[in-house]
């Protein structure tokens, strides 16, 4: 809702995903902004089965509250504010040309423009720098209950009473579930004890954990399978992945 260009909005779209076409989950800030440029941060939510409109999310989207953090609040503003900047050099940019301005000096005020232009968006690659590794996250995780959240941006009350790593994996510890999962090619239950190992016992220990279990060469495999054919995801997350992607099958029997 927008009243003389001030409204309630989301900004940011940490690890995008979309599990059905035209469909997405992904991580946002709901803010306080001005002419669509976000100025006070609200919540962090998690909306899953969002479709991409001006008009506003379907009515069957679901919107979960995830855990605060600065850092992803500063990343998604200045990603907004970064395309604002650069739309505003890019119109300057048109502006200056069509205003005939004498060649010499458009051709530097053009030069100058690219310039900028380039500056912004490798800014704006760095404060994204970690949107890959979110949407790989949740392309092993798959969906639940909560969309396809990942546990460790979850809030106290959603981890409570905290699960208990016996009861799942049989083992002490969410750690020590990691390696034998990994090895077993159960990619998903791996993921779902490296990132619940991030929420409750060791924030940097989950975290080495993920980054090993997303090296993985064949979890690499399933994730560049998964991403093109969410359908395939049981076949590729839950077990032994097949022995060919769906596109490599298709090949060979035609």
């Amino acid at each position: 809702m927008f009243f003389h260009g001030i409204g309630i909005g989301k900004c940011g779209k940490r690890g995008n995903v979309s599990w059905s076409q035209g469909r997405y989950d992904r991580d946002s800030v709901v803010a306080v902004t001005v002419m669509l440029l976000p100025l006070i941060p609200i919540r962090i939510v998690h909306t899953s089965n969002t479709a991409t409109s001006i008009l506003g999310e379907p009515n069957d989207a679901q919107e979960i509250p995830l855990r605060w953090s600065w850092r992803f609040v500063l990343a998604a503003f200045l990603n907004r504010w970064l395309l604002g900047i650069l739309w505003l050099f890019t119109i300057g940019g048109i502006a200056a040309v069509a205003n005939n301005i004498p060649r010499k000096d458009a051709i530097g005020q053009f030069i100058i423009l690219l310039t900028i232009q380039s500056i912004i968006l490798g800014f704006r690659k760095f404060v994204l720098r970690g949107n890959r590794r979110h949407a790989q996250i949740r392309w092993v995780l798959g969906q639940h209950a909560l969309g396809s959240s990942d546990p460790a941006t979850w809030t106290t009350t959603q981890l409570t009473p905290p699960p208990d790593p016996e009861s799942i994996y049989g083992t002490a510890t969410f750690a020590d579930a990691v390696p034998e999962l990994l090895a077993a090619q159960e990619f998903s239950r791996a993921m779902w004890a490296a990132r619940l190992c991030t929420a409750i016992e060791n924030r940097h220990h989950g975290e080495l954990l993920t980054t090993q279990i997303l090296r993985d060469p064949d979890v690499q495999r399933a994730i560049a399978v998964v991403s093109e054919h969410p359908e395939e995801w049981d076949a590729w997350m839950t077990g032994p992945p097949p022995s060919h992607p769906p596109m490599e099958a298709a090949h060979s029997n035609a």
